[in-house]
């Protein structure tokens, strides 16, 4: 009777919409699976390269993101200060370094962002795939 109501719980849980069954059988569903795994391998590689670089890179990111405009750098105590809307003179006053901004900067940023939703979401839906978990169509 146990058995019976386990058995009744794991049909509805593989009836629910968000999960299915892989529907491969034999020596297809092994190759796929061995495709899909080397992909996703793959594709999980490149998006930790590139968290590698978002993190290795940061600070000159962030130098790009300050310097998407006109910014003064002064180095105080260690730390790196920016200031936007400065002016040459104002920078030498400070001790800075006037840096000329341009607008192009900010795509860097967006590129990376772009790149890393990309290469993450190819590998996750290729390990839920290897997970065999599946979207019901």
């Amino acid at each position: 009777m146990g058995g019976c109501k386990l058995a009744k719980e794991h049909n509805q849980l593989l009836s629910t919409p968000w999960i299915s069954r892989v529907s491969l059988s034999g020596d297809n569903a092994m190759a796929d699976t061995q495709a899909n795994l080397g992909k996703a391998l793959i594709w999980g590689g490149l998006t930790a390269f590139l968290y590698w670089g978002l993190f290795h890179f940061a600070d000159r990111f962030q130098q790009l993101a300050h310097t998407t405009l006109d910014a003064c750098v002064v180095q105080e105590a260690g730390q790196t200060s920016y200031y936007n809307e400065a002016t040459a003179e104002l920078c030498t006053a400070k001790g800075g370094e006037f840096i000329k901004g341009s607008w192009w900067y900010v795509f860097a940023p967006i590129a990376l962002a772009f790149a890393l939703s990309y290469t993450h979401g190819l590998f996750t839906g290729l390990f839920w795939e290897v997970v065999g978990l599946r979207a019901k169509k």
